[in-house]
């Protein structure tokens, strides 16, 4: 039965191909780490750009009356797109 989840899913398989193969478990394993590793520097920094990207916009729009935040909007916009 496949997972819905890729890293899951890419993880059996590696076990699968080598033990079919007669690969040491060991050497798979350390692949393995090293490519969650990379993918996961990779999303973190793609979801850094989208952030960098929204926050550079220029937002035109009024303050709230009273508000004592100047950041308010730059707060929401966060809090909205960023993980």
């Amino acid at each position: 039965m496949r997972l819905p989840m890729p890293p899951v899913a890419c993880f059996v398989d590696g076990l699968v191909v080598a033990v079919e193969r007669g690969t040491p478990l060991g050497d798979v394993l350390r692949a393995q780490a090293v490519d969650a590793r990379e993918q996961y520097k990779r999303d973190l920094i793609e979801a850094g750009g989208r952030c960098e990207a929204l926050m550079l916009q220029p937002a035109v729009l009024p303050m709230p009356y009273g508000c004592p935040d100047p950041w308010w909007l730059a707060r929401v916009v966060a809090a909205r797109w960023c993980p």
